[in-house]
């Protein structure tokens, strides 16, 4: 006698979800979002140039921030060439590497998210912008006007994250591999820490004596304590650097990590989805856009919360600058830069004003006064004490 089995019951053929679609999910939402920033921000009247002010940036200066545009420029078209084109037009299509760079062309959207609370974040408005999005941010918090806004310079933002982060990443990606293949016995955690300290000591370096000097951008309301130059306009406070290897550490760990199919904790389960190529790699692309927007999160949202919500007091060197000030306060304005005493903004509406003499009385009873931009030629990087503990 045959035995009869009995048909599954439909909770049995309820497919699982895999964690690529629980990722492609999130990707996919957060491209729809950073679509719509885009598109009002273009449409509407905050897409205008920040001039630089009253304050030209030095000439070696200019000379530095177009020749660093040109190279970043040149550096991020290298780089989708060799790892996105090239191994496109080798028969070996989209590679985790292609991925990667297609969503470090995108993911610069949430750069200047970290000034949501307030301003502590500034970029050099001498290089070409067009303003940002972050008026277009729901409740967003800090003054934003067309013209005096955060400075968010395209091109080069995604010159800088094509080509630097992506290069980080693949640096701190083989460093793991190489720690990996001399101490097989370590954990993914005591590679993953080691790697954070490596990140945190190269990061120095490239922000705090290379960019930040040459007036890139700056960090004048980042902290007091355990900064580097902290009376110049470049005041670099060490915990930067930690946040900054924490954003190499997720992009180099989400690199290196891969199952026996080579796929990322984002691509997880794809190899049992029964997709075209062209499906899957749109599901590719959505996973591990919503994994490198995830890592951007881990990077800004701490900065956001901990530092713009207590901005401190922007170096004098760097207010008498009008090209970091982006119009948001200081010289030429009625409205004072980040110091001491002074009540958080909740929108332009809350921000205090100063009076006709560019004085305002704060909460404590002290009386802060607005500093003049130096309309001449200012000091050069690296003045005043080299470290403040």
């Amino acid at each position: 006698m045959v035995a009869i089995k009995s048909p599954p019951s439909p909770a049995a053929t309820v497919r699982k979800l895999q964690p690529v679609q629980w990722w492609a999910g999130f990707g996919a939402v957060t491209f729809a979002f950073v679509a719509y920033l885009m598109i009002r921000w273009v449409t509407g009247p905050n897409f205008e140039r920040v001039p630089v002010g009253p304050s030209d940036p030095p000439t070696a200066m200019k000379v530095v921030l177009v020749a660093g545009e040109i190279l970043l420029a040149i550096t991020a078209i290298i780089v989708v060439y060799w790892f996105l084109v090239r191994p496109w037009r080798r028969g070996r299509g989209l590679t985790t590497d292609g991925l990667l760079v297609l969503c470090f062309a995108s993911v610069w959207w949430i750069d200047p998210v970290g000034n949501y609370f307030g301003h502590w974040i500034v970029y050099n408005s001498y290089l070409p912008n067009m303003g940002s999005w972050v008026a277009e941010v729901p409740g967003w918090n800090s003054y934003a006007a067309p013209g005096a806004t955060t400075v968010e310079p395209f091109p080069f933002l995604p010159g800088m994250y094509i080509s630097l982060f992506f290069l980080m990443t693949v640096v701190v990606s083989k460093l793991m591999g190489w720690m990996r293949r001399r101490w097989p016995h370590w954990s993914r955690p005591r590679i993953v820490l080691t790697a954070f300290v490596a990140g945190f000591l190269l990061d120095i370096p490239i922000e705090a004596f290379a960019f930040m000097p040459l007036g890139f951008w700056e960090f004048p309301g980042a902290g007091h304590d355990l900064v580097i130059f902290p009376d110049s306009y470049h005041a670099f406070p060490l915990h930067l650097a930690a946040l900054a290897s924490a954003l190499w550490t997720g992009f180099g760990a989400l690199r290196f990590f891969r199952n026996d199919r080579g796929e990322t904790v984002a691509e997880r389960g794809l190899s049992t989805m029964s997709l075209s190529t062209g499906r899957k790699n749109l599901v590719r692309f959505f996973a591990m856009f919503g994994a490198a927007n995830a890592v951007m999160l881990i990077y800004v949202l701490p900065a956001t919360i901990f530092i713009g919500s207590h901005a401190s007091e922007w170096p004098k060197d760097l207010q008498q600058r009008s090209y970091f000030l982006g119009g948001v306060c200081g010289g030429g304005t009625d409205r004072l830069c980040p110091g001491a005493g002074q009540p958080n903004p909740r929108g332009n509406d809350s921000i205090p004003r100063t009076g006709p003499d560019g004085t305002l009385r704060l909460p404590n009873g002290e009386v802060a006064k607005i500093i003049p931009v130096v309309p001449g030629k200012t000091g050069g990087p690296f003045s005043g004490p080299a470290f403040r503990p």
